[in-house]
């Protein structure tokens, strides 16, 4: 199972949790990219948000928190583990540590 593979089936199974706390939108990149991505973003409010960009190859941008003082953090997931990891954070991004 590749990366975005992953990521699409967490969200179908955390997809409830999300949309308790915001709204959620869930974009796949261009078709027939050489690097395909999926865009994950759960807005909070009108002036905070959790954002995921996630690419095959594992490359990451994960931003969250207010505009005014966003956390941004690029990473390079080598194995399912890691990015299990960083959507644990997401999660504890968007529901404020409350599983």
């Amino acid at each position: 199972m590749t990366h975005l593979a992953r990521l699409e089936t967490w969200v179908a199974a955390h997809r409830d949790v999300l949309e308790q706390h915001g709204q959620v939108t869930l974009l796949s990149g261009p078709p027939g990219a050489a690097n395909p991505s999926v865009h994950l973003l759960v807005a909070l409010s009108t002036d905070s948000d959790v954002e995921l960009l996630l690419w095959e190859s594992g490359d990451a941008e994960f931003n969250h928190g207010p505009f005014t003082a966003s956390v941004f953090e690029h990473l390079e997931l080598e194995s399912p583990e890691e990015l299990a990891d960083l959507l644990g954070r997401f999660l504890d991004a968007v529901t404020g540590g409350a599983r």
